[in-house]
């Protein structure tokens, strides 16, 4: 202990000497990128006023002998200014920087990834279904409560991410006017697009629409086609609309058969027209 006191001043500036050290590699480290954590600031600038503050305190004071005081502080100076030197030289050949610099040169444009390219197609995909379905989640129970005015924009915004039975629902507040201005064109978008998605509730009121000149102009193939998706999802209204189809020749041939065929299928799930469509057929046939 009378060593440490008695060469107080030698050992603060050698502390200050190594914490000021310490402080410029935290920096080195911090501006280089080499393992640039918020940490090695905070901790550098606390190394930094420590150090500043070690120094002052080695000043010589009234009380000590000038001569000694002064010789000390003139050891400890020049230690420090080694000791950064030492460090530059040694920061500005280190060959492990130098690699680092020449693997960063090596890196083309074309390697570096765009902004956009920070999340994966996966995860915002992700993203938006999970925000789709938390929105269809909050949307639906309004609707089957009548609370139009809350449901619309909750599954609109569902249907925007692309979620199908939202897209449906949207379709319905739109072809009888629930929470929203009523507009069949736009019905018949949304429950097309949740029909090419393969709900087929959508295929059939697409189908319907086309079918009957509802909101769009009378287009027999279409209908044909998005009746003849519901029915091979054995859609019962699906069912009976392709047997109409083939029993009138719209979108397709005309064949009694066919027609014949789908009705029994509707009418085995409870289509009560069905049933009427037979009867008419096979007076036909």
């Amino acid at each position: 202990m009378k060593f440490l006191f008695r060469n107080g001043r030698k050992i603060k500036i050698i502390l200050a000497a190594v914490i000021t050290t310490c402080t410029l590699i935290g920096f080195i480290f911090t501006f280089r990128e080499i393992d640039s954590f918020s940490t090695i600031r905070i901790v550098s600038i606390v190394f930094g006023v420590l150090a500043l503050g070690l120094l002052i305190y080695s000043l010589p004071n009234e009380e000590a002998d000038e001569k000694t005081a002064n010789a000390k502080y003139n050891v400890g100076m020049r230690l420090l200014v080694c000791i950064f030197i030492g460090a530059i030289v040694l920061f500005c050949w280190n060959p492990e920087i130098k690699a680092i610099e020449d693997n960063t040169d090596s890196i083309t444009a074309s390697e570096t990834p765009e902004l956009g390219d920070i999340n994966t197609p996966e995860d915002d995909s992700t993203s938006k279904e999970s925000r789709a379905l938390i929105a269809f989640s909050r949307g639906k129970p309004a609707y089957d409560k009548g609370d139009f005015t809350m449901a619309y924009p909750l599954l609109l915004e569902a249907a925007q991410l692309g979620l199908a039975d939202a897209e449906l629902y949207v379709g319905y507040c739109y072809y009888y006017g629930y929470g929203v201005q009523k507009d069949c064109a736009q019905a018949v978008f949304w429950f097309t697009n949740a029909a090419d998605q393969g709900i087929a509730i959508a295929q059939y009121n697409a189908g319907y629409c086309y079918v009957n000149q509802i909101g769009t102009s009378k287009d027999v193939n279409r209908a044909f086609y998005y009746f003849k998706q519901a029915a091979d999802q054995n859609d019962c209204n699906g069912l009976f609309w392709v047997g109409c189809c083939y029993e009138y020749g719209l979108g397709t041939d005309q064949d009694y058969q066919l027609a014949l065929d789908y009705f029994t299928r509707a009418r085995d799930l409870g289509s009560v027209d069905a049933q009427n469509r037979i009867d008419a057929i096979i007076q036909k046939m």
